[in-house]
């Protein structure tokens, strides 16, 4: 699992593919390690080496089932049809988002997945008719992880655009907005407009009228 995660950011190299086969012949990981398999392959669904690693995947009874059909007749997976997946289940949402987690790291960042993942979630937070207040919660503390300072630009940016999505789309509770405004201020190190613009939307979005803005988020902007 880890060597495939560290191939990720070199998935469309011949020198990865040479990896990719001695894993597949020595240790059949298109059969033991589907997950793994799809979380080093999937930024690129739209190119042919992706659908050479779909045909040889084991599709049944995974949650990749769904791919069957494109697996069976050998064509490129579309971003719709995995926004709308990630719409019809909820689970498939936070894969992908844990999936783009472990490689959010300022040193170990894979840039593609980080395009990848905000392209996918603003698609799905767009694409959902009703977004629950379960889903908020399960899907928070990755919004938040992305403002760490310690995760790369690439990442950081895209938790910014996926958060603009979220509150023009949902009411959200108030602990959330104050942990959003916070975590905006503890990033405002860096892209310290495009934070104090998005933390504006937020108050006029999400703020009630005449509540408090939170302490702590001025606090660590001052």
């Amino acid at each position: 699992g880890t060597l495939l995660r560290l191939l990720r950011p070199h998935f469309l190299h011949p020198s990865a593919h040479k990896v990719l086969e001695y894993l597949i012949r020595r240790y059949q990981v298109q059969q033991y390690n589907v997950n793994e398999m799809m979380t080093c392959a999937l930024p690129y669904h739209d190119t042919n080496v992706f659908i050479m690693v779909l045909q040889l995947l084991h599709l049944k009874g995974t949650m990749w089932e769904f791919l069957y059909p494109a697996s069976k007749a050998g064509t490129q997976v579309s971003r719709s049809v995995l926004s709308k997946r990630c719409i019809a289940d909820s689970a498939f949402l936070l894969f992908i988002c844990q999936t783009a987690n472990q490689s959010s790291g300022a040193k170990n960042e894979c840039a593609t997945m980080s395009s990848f993942y905000t392209t996918i979630v603003i698609e799905a937070l767009q694409g959902c008719k009703n977004i629950s207040s379960e889903i908020v919660t399960r899907f928070l503390p990755f919004v938040l992880h992305g403002l760490n300072l310690n995760v790369g630009r690439d990442y950081r940016a895209g938790t910014l655009m996926i958060i603009a999505t979220l509150i023009h789309r949902v009411q959200l509770g108030e602990q959330v907005v104050d942990d959003i405004l916070e975590g905006l201020s503890k990033s405002s190190n860096e892209m310290l407009e495009e934070v104090l613009l998005l933390m504006l939307q937020v108050a006029r979005s999400q703020v009630k009228q005449n509540a408090i803005f939170p302490h702590k988020a001025f606090t660590h902007l001052a």
